[in-house]
């Protein structure tokens, strides 16, 4: 879903938006992403080329969405910095969700980008014993998908640390 869309010119577009969804995109498409104060979730799918720079984004949609969630597609995500969800001190035993999700067959490339799985959930509870949450993978690669990730060699990926 797409909120507050400005268009420049006939080639570039800046999005105000907290969520985005691409599908079936044919044609080249670039994008400058503008979030206040981030990016929470991400969605493309059956899309030929889609390229997202300097995008900040968090997820916050649970332990089973990533952050990005790519599928059949196409993506290009350069300077950008992309967090997975991070279980929280209610959310019991819930595994953290990986940064960027790569499935069926798609092709991604991450140059220049800082990319981080989600901490799985601390546990306490006084009156029983609950088993923390895992942490997620930076980058998850599925159903034939491939990643090429290149860089200056500064770039953090790492998956989340477990509760």
């Amino acid at each position: 879903m797409l909120k507050h869309l400005r268009t420049i010119s006939c080639r570039k577009i800046v999005f105000f938006i907290f969520s985005s969804s691409f599908k079936c995109f044919e044609n080249n498409l670039s994008r400058g992403l503008v979030c206040f104060p981030w990016l929470r979730q991400m969605s493309v799918s059956n899309s030929v080329d889609v390229r997202a720079s300097d995008l900040k984004l968090r997820a916050n949609q649970g332990e089973s969405t990533p952050g990005v969630d790519i599928y059949s597609s196409e993506v290009e995500f350069v300077r950008c910095d992309i967090r997975g969800w991070t279980g929280g001190e209610w959310d019991y035993s819930a595994s953290g969700s990986a940064g960027v999700r790569a499935d069926e067959g798609s092709r991604v490339r991450i140059s220049l980008c800082e990319i981080e799985g989600g901490t799985g959930a601390d546990v306490w509870s006084e009156w029983k014993w609950i088993e923390p949450g895992d942490g997620a993978p930076a980058v998850h690669v599925r159903g034939g998908s491939e990643v090429v990730i290149t860089g200056d060699g500064t770039q953090v990926l790492q998956g989340g640390h477990g509760g």
